[in-house]
């Protein structure tokens, strides 16, 4: 009973450090990050583009970590760009093509932070080896020997031998060879989508080359701005001469492209000294039979330059989902591609966009320590109170050291407070103002004996408590002397007991 009793008198004695603390915490939880969402919306490209692919296997890994991804299709990177920095926050992450941010002012770009660069996406240019259109039919069947090259299963002599026809075909052409942007002019050519990362290296190709005029009147009209299936089919048809895509090797349109009849990959001469004036466009050597091996396709060493697609995200992107997506991503590329190697990407190549502090920690430490061990949601409810506690517990520690000496001195004053009655009754007798009060003060030490007996303090404060009791007896027993009766019974040489 004695503990609980002391222990009630410890907790009253420092109640006042309740409000503290909650004032403490009130405080810290107003700079405290907003728990990350729980849904996101990432705008891509167009639906059958690479961009949306990716996405597509980005959202469904991250479903299952419970962070719901809500795709939006664009024409490309300049509409993504638009979304991201529009200032609506509707949606908070997208991809882009590397050197795409050149085009867009530095208001825009600083509304960005890049997250990581994905995968290479070369820029694709095919040219037409003949003038005949190429029917569905002959696409079709060619689509179906490619898919016993690449399936492993023998074919016929007659396959084989149609095949490698269709390979001498498309050498054997009168059409000139397109090996310099210059051999454009006057040719039927798709430049991408308007506002695509197609369209958009391909000018930047023009304006280094000093040739914008050529530009500026789309090849004296002729060429065109076609999205990828658009721009595949009307070079089938025999509509256009030439085509740009820019996709990743394993693109499905690529493949289909590479294999059909009368069409042919062309090799760009300069695209080492294109490379070498734009910094985000890099050298890709393809070599002879990469793409098929089995059809030798192509059947010499082939340079190609490319852009990387890169992951971006703005003000609204949420930075605790940062590794979580950055982790996604790399289950999602993780066995890489014909051009790039298993596990290169995602990577944290030099970007002009500023790389969030987030983005850094992952590719240079990896996966943060909690989450190596905790759930994600868990590992960022723990990480959000750290930053809480630490300063929690840095501002408690003096104020938890001073609760003991806090806890003497109120149960101290318990006891000294009274003395300040003794010390005033002192000085009326020191002025000689007692003696008209002598019954009251005498009263009032008596009753202030009663509320002592109340006083609750710790055993190991007892002596104190009854330092007090003496002193009070003290005191009254000197007033008592004071009174005219007693001086009376004194002077008559009687002895009253105290």
């Amino acid at each position: 009973m004695h503990v609980l009793k002391q222990a009630g008198l410890f907790v009253r004695a420092n109640l006042w450090i309740v409000p503290l603390v909650a004032l403490i915490v009130w405080v810290l939880f107003r700079f405290l990050d907003p728990a990350p969402p729980r849904s996101i919306v990432m705008t891509t490209g167009t639906e059958n583009g690479g961009y949306h692919q990716f996405g597509l296997a980005l959202k469904e890994r991250l479903a299952e970590e419970g962070l719901e991804v809500k795709l939006v299709t664009s024409r490309g990177s300049l509409d993504n760009i638009e979304r991201l920095t529009n200032g609506s926050g509707d949606v908070q992450l997208g991809i882009i093509q590397s050197g795409i941010e050149k085009l867009v002012d530095r208001r825009k770009r600083d509304q960005l932070e890049g997250l990581a660069t994905l995968y290479h996406e070369p820029l694709w240019l095919f040219q037409r080896t003949d003038s005949e259109p190429i029917s569905s039919a002959q696409t079709d069947a060619q689509a179906d020997v490619v898919q016993d090259d690449n399936s492993g299963d023998e074919t016929t002599d007659g396959d084989a031998d149609a095949a490698n026809s269709t390979a001498s075909n498309s050498t054997a052409s009168n059409v000139t060879e397109i090996r310099r942007l210059t051999d454009l002019v006057g040719r039927r050519v798709s430049l991408g989508s308007e506002g695509s990362g197609t369209w958009a290296v391909v000018r930047s190709l023009f304006q280094v080359q000093g040739d914008m005029a050529s530009w500026d009147s789309r090849g004296d009209g002729q060429w065109q701005a076609l999205d990828g299936r658009a721009a595949a089919d009307a070079l089938y048809a025999g509509e256009l001469d030439a085509a740009f895509f820019v996709l990743p090797a394993d693109n499905a349109l690529i493949t289909e492209l590479i294999n059909a009849p009368n069409v042919e990959l062309v090799n760009l001469s300069q695209a080492r000294a294109f490379a070498a004036r734009l910094p985000y466009l890099e050298d890709l050597t393809i070599p002879e039979g990469l793409l098929n091996i089995r059809r030798n396709v192509p059947d010499q060493e082939i340079s190609l330059l490319s852009p990387v697609a890169t992951l971006v995200g703005n003000e609204y992107f949420h930075p605790a989902l940062t590794a979580l997506v950055l982790s996604a991503a790399k289950e999602v590329l993780r066995d890489g591609n014909l051009l790039d190697a298993p596990g290169q990407y995602p990577a944290a190549l030099p970007m002009d966009l500023d790389m969030s502090a987030e983005a850094e920690y992952y590719h240079e430490s990896g996966t943060p320590f909690l989450q190596r061990y905790l759930p994600f949601w868990i590992a960022s409810i723990v990480d959000r109170y750290i930053v809480l506690v630490i300063p929690l517990i840095v501002i408690m520690m003096p104020l938890i050291r001073s609760m003991g000496p806090i806890y003497i001195w109120r149960i101290r004053s318990r006891v000294y407070r009274w003395y300040e009655q003794l010390r005033r009754i002192d000085h009326l007798i020191v002025k000689g103002e007692i003696k008209d009060r002598l019954d009251q003060e005498i009263q009032g030490l008596h009753q202030l004996e009663d509320e002592l007996t109340r006083v609750e303090v710790p055993l190991s404060y007892a002596h104190e408590l009854y330092e007090l009791h003496l002193h009070i007896r003290y005191m009254i027993n000197r007033l008592e002397a004071m009174r005219p009766d007693r001086q009376d019974d004194q002077s008559d040489g009687t002895v009253v007991p105290a």
